[in-house]
C-alpha cells in the first residue's frame, strides 16, 4: 500500500468520524431542544393553577367542579411533560389539599384525597429532599390524616431542621405540634419539645404565642428560660384573662 493511498484511507476515516461526531452532536442539540420545549411547556401549563391556588389563600371562592377539573387536568399534563419537577409535584400535592378541604374533615373523601397529596408531597421531597415547605405540607396532609406516629412526627422534625429561617415554615411547625401535644405519647412530647427549644432560638415570639394559645403554659412554660420570654408569656396571660372577663 502506498503511502498516499494510506494517507487518502487515514483522511477518509477522519472525515467519517467528524461526521459522526456532527451527527451525534446534532442530535444532541434537538434531543436538549425538546426537553426545553417540553419544560417551558410545563411551566406555561402550572402556571394557571398555580396562580389560581395563591389566590384561594385570600380566601377567594373555590371554582365550580368543572373548573377544578380542567385545573387539575393542567396541573396533570404539565407534570407528564416534566415529571422531575419539585415544584410540579408540590402544587399537584396542594391542590389535591385544597380538594380535600372541600369536604368535611374526617370525611372518607378528605381523607381520600389527602392520601393523593401526600404521595405528591412525598414526590416533591424525594426530587429536593432539603425543601422545609414541602416538609410542613407532608406533616399537615399526614396528621389531619391521623398519621401523626406514622411519619407525621418524623416531617415536623425535618421542616424544623431543614428551615430555621423561613417564619411560616416555623409558624407551621409550632402550632401543628401543639396542635398534636393533647394527643401525643410521653416519646412524642419529648420530641415536641425539642424542635420548640430549636426554634425559640430564631423564632420566640412564635414559641411563646403558639403556647399561650393552646393554653399550655403550665406544661411547657419551663422551657422559657429567659427573662424575656417569661415577660412576653405573663403579658400574653394577661392578654388572655382580659379578653376572657370582657366576654362574660
Amino acid at each position: 500500500m502506498t503511502a498516499s493511498h494510506t494517507k487518502k484511507q487515514h483522511n477518509k476515516t477522519l472525515g467519517f468520524t467528524a461526521w459522526a461526531v456532527h451527527l451525534l452532536l446534532l442530535a444532541l442539540m434537538l434531543m436538549l431542544a425538546v426537553w426545553a420545549a417540553r419544560w417551558g411547556w410545563a411551566e406555561v401549563l402550572v402556571a394557571e393553577p398555580r396562580n389560581v391556588m395563591d389566590r384561594w389563600k385570600t380566601g377567594q371562592v373555590m371554582p365550580a367542579d368543572e373548573e377544578l377539573d380542567r385545573l387539575g387536568k393542567l396541573l396533570e399534563r404539565a407534570q407528564s411533560l416534566n415529571s422531575k419537577n419539585a415544584d410540579i409535584a408540590f402544587d399537584q400535592g396542594r391542590f389535591a389539599e385544597w380538594l380535600a378541604s372541600q369536604h368535611p374533615l374526617w370525611s372518607k373523601e378528605a381523607q381520600s384525597r389527602r392520601e393523593v397529596a401526600i404521595g405528591y408531597f412525598r414526590e416533591a421531597i424525594s426530587l429536593r429532599p432539603s425543601w422545609g415547605l414541602a416538609w410542613i405540607n407532608l406533616a399537615n396532609s399526614l396528621v389531619l390524616n391521623q398519621q401523626l406516629y406514622s411519619g407525621g412526627m418524623d416531617a415536623l422534625e425535618k421542616a424544623a431542621v431543614l428551615a430555621p429561617l423561613e417564619s411560616d415554615v416555623q409558624q407551621r411547625v409550632v402550632w401543628l405540634g401543639l396542635s398534636q401535644w393533647k394527643h401525643a405519647d410521653d416519646d412524642l412530647r419529648v420530641r415536641l419539645k425539642n424542635i420548640l427549644e430549636s426554634i425559640l432560638n430564631v423564632r420566640s415570639y412564635v414559641v411563646v404565642k403558639a403556647i399561650a394559645d393552646f393554653r399550655l403554659e403550665k406544661e411547657l412554660g419551663n422551657l422559657l428560660v429567659s427573662d424575656e420570654d417569661q415577660e412576653l408569656l405573663n403579658k400574653m396571660l394577661a392578654k388572655r384573662k382580659y379578653i376572657s372577663s370582657r366576654k362574660r
